[in-house]
C-alpha cells in the first residue's frame, strides 16, 4: 500500500508542479521518473502474487482496458471546463464572481435531469447508441470552447457548456457501467479502485497542461504588450488565450476517447 501511495504521489507531484516548474525542472523530471518505476514495480508484484492488493490482471480484459482510459480521458472533459469557464468569465470577461458560478449551474441541471434517463436507455440500446452521439456533440461543443474571445456574449458561454454536460450525461454512465460488468464479480472492487486512479491521474495531467498554458500565454502576452496595454487587459488576453489552448489540448484527448470507446465491442440487445 505504502509503495502504490508513494509512487502515484511522486507522478501526480510531478504532474501538478510541471505547470509552474516546467518540465524540463529537474525536481519535476526526477520525480515523475521514480514515480513511473515504484508505480511499475508495485504492478509488477501485483501480477506475480496469488492475492494481490491490487489486480492489474483485469487489465488483461480488453472491453474494460478500453472503457477504462475512454473513461480517464472523458473525466478529463468533464472537470476541466467546470474550472476553466468560472475562471474565464471572471478573469477573462471581466464579470463578477456569482455570474462565474452562475455559469455552470444550468449545465449542471441538464446532466443531472439526463442522467435520470440515460439508464434506462442503456438498458435497452446498449453503450454505443449514446456514446456514439454523445461523444460527437461534446467533441463539437469543446471546439467551440476553443474560439472563445473577451468579447463572447455571457449567454454564448452558458449554452454551449449546458450542451457540452448534456453530451457527457450521455456516455459517464454508460461508459463506467460496461467496462465493470465486464469483469468477474470477485475483480469489480479491483476494477472501481483502478478506474478511480486513472481519473486522479488524468486530473493531474489536466491541471498540469491548464498551469502552463495559462503561465504561457501571460508570458507572452506581457512580453508583447506590456507597454501597450494596462496589467488587466494583459492577464485578460492570457486568460482566454490559455482557456483556448487548454481546450483544444481537451479536444485532442476527447477524440482519442471517441476512438476507444468505438473499439469497445458489445453484445446486440
Amino acid at each position: 500500500m505504502f509503495i502504490q501511495h508513494l509512487g502515484f504521489g511522486l507522478m501526480l507531484y510531478a504532474f501538478s508542479s510541471a505547470g509552474n516548474l516546467g518540465f524540463s525542472s529537474p525536481i519535476v523530471i526526477i520525480s515523475l521518473i521514480l514515480g513511473i518505476i515504484i508505480v511499475g514495480v508495485f504492478v509488477s508484484r501485483q501480477i506475480r502474487i496469488d492475492n494481490p492488493l491490487l489486480n492489474m490482471r483485469v487489465f488483461a480484459n480488453r472491453t474494460f482496458s478500453l472503457s477504462a482510459f475512454s473513461s480517464m480521458v472523458l473525466f478529463i472533459g468533464i472537470v476541466g471546463p467546470a474550472l476553466l469557464i468560472p475562471m474565464y468569465i471572471q478573469t477573462g470577461l471581466g464579470l463578477s464572481a456569482i455570474l462565474s458560478g452562475l455559469v455552470i449551474l444550468p449545465g449542471a441541471v441538464v446532466n443531472a435531469f439526463m442522467s435520470v434517463y440515460t439508464g434506462k436507455i442503456f438498458d435497452k440500446y446498449g453503450l454505443k447508441v449514446l456514446a456514439i452521439p454523445g461523444f460527437i456533440l461534446l467533441i463539437i461543443m469543446t471546439i467551440l470552447h476553443c474560439f472563445l474571445t473577451v468579447d463572447t456574449p455571457y449567454w454564448y458561454v452558458v449554452v454551449i457548456y449546458a450542451v457540452r454536460m448534456f453530451a457527457v450525461a450521455l456516455i459517464i454512465m454508460p461508459l463506467n457501467t460496461i467496462g465493470i460488468n465486464a469483469l468477474d464479480t470477485k475483480n469489480i472492487s479491483h476494477g472501481t479502485a483502478i478506474m478511480n486512479s486513472l481519473r486522479i491521474i488524468a486530473g493531474a495531467i489536466w491541471y498540469c497542461d491548464n498551469d502552463y498554458n495559462l503561465w504561457l500565454s501571460l508570458e507572452t502576452n506581457y512580453a508583447n504588450h506590456a507597454t501597450q496595454q494596462s496589467k488587466t487587459e494583459i492577464m485578460q488576453h492570457a486568460t482566454v488565450l490559455g482557456v483556448d489552448a487548454a481546450f483544444a489540448f481537451t479536444t485532442v484527448l476527447l477524440i482519442i476517447g471517441f476512438v476507444l470507446t468505438l473499439m469497445i465491442r458489445t453484445q446486440k440487445r
